[in-house]
């Protein structure tokens, strides 16, 4: 029995100690659930914070869109009268100016020019008008070798008022920008500052903050600071001074054409990034982009351009493909809002810019002497050049007929007298071809062209007189891959 005493007292202490292993096990695997708990509960109660301060922030962002969004709206629409109203005074003024000496030269008119509703200035006009045109008469006795006429069709008059625009714009964002942010809490004021807490909010909720949809409310409550931001664009330099900056208000004005320049890209851009490639906000800047931006780039196109500022034009294409940049659908259903008004701008500055015009033979003498023609002929040329341009943004099918048939072949075509005889058609024919793309031309002459190449090859004058214009035609001929007629008439050339 004693033997049996003792075994049975060493099993049981063996047992024990096995036991107090097992519950020494199982106090450590305790304080490591303990710990996950601890971390689980924390990091839930910095989600829920997360999620109490994304509400929070939701229903003060929603107070501020109530109250200032139609704010922001209705200065949106007062900016589109201030440059639009600029715009047409200055347009009204150069369509009226050549209309009058197009008629005096023994023109008609194909189409009345359309009544642009500034009658009670007509007296003011007509006395700036004349002072500007003794000014005129004073450059061509000093300049003799000055540019073409009709080629430098972009100069600012006083009756344009260009003066009271500027100071309309400057007087009109600073009191818009007390109306819609300088009453707004510090935290509210721009994106960047919304942005932080949005970020916060991000970081913490992770899943949860994709699964809440946040990213479907954002292109609305930023939508908001983007288009305040836009009151201080002028990416056509409608009012851009001398000295090439300005302060509107509180900010400086933005003359850019890159998006990038904005004050709320930088920051916008990196809060998309936060949660990698599977970020949710991922197309947010698109989407703000083509919501706010491509409406104004193309009210701008459609009303702001001048078609005959080879400047504007230059930064219209630089805009087109900003713009195309930001177009995420593959059909380009946003863009094409642009393409349209881009076209629409075309068709409707030739109208004014450029009017058809008819003139009778018993007028034809004249109208050849006349130096209405050669603005109408040198306006056109530098419209073609300008909307020659936007080769690669507009799509072929719209820009070819814009230049060979509206302006070539209706606007400069007829009112040519004999280019092989006048040197000032001959450099006029040479710059519009020149302006045309290659490729319209390696596929073959366009038959618009045609009457073109016989004028200059085939058909042109035997007067002795066209062989100084000999190596011009022979260029343009050339540019026209027109190579048969180019030879032929070099080849006359050494004949002689």
């Amino acid at each position: 029995r004693l033997w049996q005493s003792m075994k049975d007292l060493e099993g049981s202490a063996g047992d024990r100690e096995a036991q107090a292993k097992e519950l020494k096990s199982q106090e450590e695997e305790a304080k490591v659930q303990l710990e996950e708990i601890l971390k689980q509960d924390k990091k839930l109660s910095r989600q829920l914070q997360a999620v109490q301060e994304l509400e929070q922030l939701s229903w003060s962002l929603g107070g501020l869109l109530d109250a200032k969004a139609g704010k922001c709206k209705q200065a949106t629409k007062m900016l589109a009268t201030i440059e639009e109203d600029f715009v047409r005074r200055r347009s009204s003024r150069r369509a009226q100016d050549l209309a009058k000496a197009l008629t005096a030269d023994g023109a008609t008119l194909a189409l009345p020019q359309p009544d642009e509703a500034y009658e009670q200035e007509k007296a003011k006009r007509d006395a700036a008008r004349e002072h500007r045109l003794k000014r005129r008469r004073a450059r061509r006795a000093k300049e003799a070798e000055r540019e073409a006429e009709g080629w430098e069709t972009s100069s600012v008059s006083e009756e344009d008022g260009f003066d009271e625009c500027v100071k309309d714009r400057s007087a009109f964002c600073a009191a818009a920008h007390k109306q819609i942010v300088a009453d707004v809490a510090e935290e509210f004021a721009s994106a960047s500052t919304v942005l932080m807490p949005l970020r916060s909010a991000k970081e913490k909720m992770q899943g949860e903050y994709t699964e809440a949809y946040v990213h479907l409310a954002l292109p609305d409550v930023f939508g908001l600071y983007v288009e305040h931001s836009l009151l201080w664009w002028d990416p056509l330099n409608l009012c851009l001074a001398e000295k090439g900056e300005a302060s509107w208000g509180p900010k400086k004005a933005l003359f850019s054409t890159q998006l990038e320049s904005f004050d709320w890209f930088e920051d916008m851009a990196g809060y998309t990034e936060v949660m990698g490639d599977d970020d949710p906000d991922a197309e947010l800047v698109p989407k703000l982009v083509q919501q706010s931006i491509f409406p104004e780039v193309a009210r701008r196109l459609r009303n702001c351009w001048d078609i005959t500022s080879m400047q504007q034009s230059e930064r219209v294409a630089a805009l087109m493909d900003e713009c195309l940049l930001f177009e995420v659908d593959q059909s380009a259903s946003a863009f094409s809002g642009i393409l349209e008004a881009a076209l629409e701008r075309l068709k409707k500055g030739l109208e004014q810019f450029v009017p058809e015009v008819f003139v009778p033979n018993n007028a034809l003498q004249k109208w050849y002497a006349s130096s209405a023609r050669m603005r109408l002929l040198w306006r056109s040329c530098k419209i073609a050049c300008c909307a020659a341009l936007l080769e690669g943004r507009l799509p072929d099918e719209l820009l070819a007929p814009v230049l060979l048939s509206q302006v070539f072949t209706t606007r400069i075509a007829p009112h040519l007298q004999a280019p092989r005889l006048h040197s000032q058609e001959m450099e006029l024919l040479e710059r519009f071809v020149n302006a045309l793309p290659a490729r319209w031309l390696e596929k073959g002459l366009p038959p618009m062209l045609v009457p073109l190449r016989d004028a200059l090859g085939p058909r042109a004058p035997k007067n002795p007189e066209v062989a100084t214009t000999a190596e011009s035609a022979a260029r343009i001929l050339h540019r026209l891959h027109c190579f048969d007629e180019a030879q032929a008439i070099l080849d006359a050339r050494q004949a002689r």
